[in-house]
């Protein structure tokens, strides 16, 4: 799922990309208007990572790993320039 760092409320339309190690494209999605979004993950899952981004937030980058564990936090533009 995709939250807004800030309000904890799931995010609609977030491009999410699934990548390999040599941060090529696998997979790709855009999440619902609830945040959640599904990927279907290949056999091997090593040295996979995930790309979330959105106008007006900044990219994240998370190991898929890791990601399997929590949400996806975005955070707006204005607050990763703090």
């Amino acid at each position: 799922m995709v939250r807004d760092a800030e309000t904890g409320e799931g995010i609609s339309t977030v491009q999410i990309l699934l990548l390999d190690g040599e941060s090529k494209v696998i997979r790709q999605t855009i999440s619902r208007e609830d945040g959640t979004f599904c990927l279907d993950l290949p056999d091997s899952k090593s040295d996979l990572t995930v790309r979330a981004a959105l106008i007006g937030y900044r990219m994240e980058v998370v190991r898929l790993d890791t990601l399997l564990m929590r949400d996806c936090l975005l955070y707006t533009s204005d607050a990763a320039d703090e």
